[in-house]
């Protein structure tokens, strides 16, 4: 337990893409590195800049499971974009075909929180879990 508080801290005070990728590698051994960068639409560019989607795998259900970094513009605090974050974040999802996504919205000062976006699936329905965020 004390390895994974330190890969945490390590996180916490020094967050870039590689340091998120590590830390998933770590705890998900059998991710596939991606390192492909996605475009935002135009009207993303305003609020969004560089997306990155860092790997990809499956979980124990068979679920395919992402990991992403995007990059906001602008300062990320409590409420900052919070349904354009999950309307991208869902856009994503559907454009590379995941049931589960880790995304890593970060600014400029590298200050960072985790959203865990999922599908839930009723029938042939396929709709999305409300937004979760960790800071």
């Amino acid at each position: 337990m004390r390895e994974i508080e330190e890969r945490i801290e390590e996180l916490i005070n020094s967050f870039s893409e590689e340091a998120f990728l590590y830390f998933l590698e770590e705890k998900k051994g059998d991710l596939h590195a991606i390192w492909e960068e996605l475009k935002p639409t135009e009207e993303e560019k305003q609020s969004f800049g560089r997306i990155l989607f860092l790997a990809e795998g499956r979980l124990e259900d068979e679920k395919k499971f992402g990991a992403l970094c995007i990059e906001v513009k602008g300062e990320l605090s409590h409420k900052s974009g919070r349904k354009r974050q999950f309307e991208l974040a869902r856009r994503l999802l559907i454009e590379k075909d995941l049931d589960v996504g880790l995304f890593a919205f970060y600014d400029e000062n590298r200050n960072f929180r985790l959203s865990l976006v999922y599908a839930l699936y009723e029938g042939i329905k396929r709709s999305f879990s409300t937004f979760k965020r960790y800071t």
